[in-house]
Formats: C-alpha cells, structure tokens, sequence
C-alpha cells in the first residue's frame, strides 16, 4: 500500500541541526515553513524531497538565522580596563 505522504517525516539529522542553530524566536515559523514545502515535495517524490529538505537547512546558516551563544555577547573586560586606566 503507497504510504501518504503527509505521513512521511522530514529527515531527523537536518531536523535537529536546525533546532540546534536556529534562534529560537524564528524556529517555529521556519520549521513549518520548512515542513509545509518538505511535504509539498514528498507528494511528488519522498528521496528527492529528503535531499531538498537537508539542502534546505543547510542554506539557512547564515547570521541572520543563527541563535546567539551565550560567549558572544559579553563585554571585552581588557578593553574596558584600558579604558579606565586612560580615564584616569
């Protein structure tokens, strides 16, 4: 019996990559639109719609998308250091 393709699943590597890089303000609407086109394309052919979907996720790390990590956000203290001894 031909599986439905509203059954099928997107692939999980690339799933969980984007859940892993993705800010978390945007991931629910990029993983549903990611969903909506992966399922469009698994109508007409499940392997290349898997292909698609990694392809896809790999295009979206880019700064824009990109949550930020804790580290980066930080004051540099050396600077700040100098900054003060000048002041001074």
């Amino acid at each position: 019996m031909k599986e439905r393709f509203h059954d099928i699943k997107p692939p999980q590597l690339p799933l969980k990559a984007l859940r892993w890089f993705c800010d978390p303000e945007l991931l629910e609407d990029v993983e549903g639109d990611l969903s909506e086109l992966f399922h469009a394309r698994a109508s007409k052919n499940v392997r290349v719609a898997k292909l698609l979907y990694a392809r896809d996720v790999l295009q979206l790390v880019r700064p824009g998308i990109i949550k930020r990590f804790g580290r980066f956000n930080t004051v540099n203290h050396i600077d700040m250091f100098f900054n003060h001894i000048r002041t001074a």
